[in-house]
């Protein structure tokens, strides 16, 4: 059961990617039929700890396989392999300098590799380019 799912987005492989909230996981739906989608993985997201209306993650997955999410009371940006691998993770403290976030309220990934990260608060969008392992 999903349990305050938020974030969406899907793979180029037609999988959909969920951020199941309160779960503290991403689960992975395929197609089984044109009507129906299946649960086939999840992993565990070490995120998504408060409950208050600004911890609403969003997630963004590129043509390749990564799939990037946010952690909005953590004030980072968290990375995986579309098969839950974690890749990297930044961010991580409130503030106004970079690599600092105030309240993230979107993510992009770029077709160039670019990470894009929305800061509401700070009245900011932010692009980094991650050295992925």
């Amino acid at each position: 059961l999903l349990d305050e799912p938020v974030g969406i987005s899907t793979g180029s492989d037609g999988r959909i990617f969920i951020a199941d909230t309160w779960n503290q996981r991403i689960q992975v739906f395929s197609e089984v039929s044109p009507e129906f989608f299946d649960a086939v993985q999840e992993w565990s997201v070490d995120a998504w700890y408060g409950q208050s209306l600004d911890n609403k993650p969003y997630m963004d997955a590129d043509s390749g396989n990564l799939l990037c999410t946010t952690d909005p009371e953590g004030f980072r940006v968290l990375c995986f392999t579309q098969d839950g691998e974690f890749l990297l993770g930044w961010g991580g403290v409130f503030g106004q300098d970079d690599f600092q976030f105030s309240l993230i309220s979107g993510i992009a990934l770029g077709p160039d590799g670019k990470v894009w990260v929305v800061d509401s608060n700070n009245h900011r969008v932010m692009r980094f380019v991650p050295a992925f392992p």
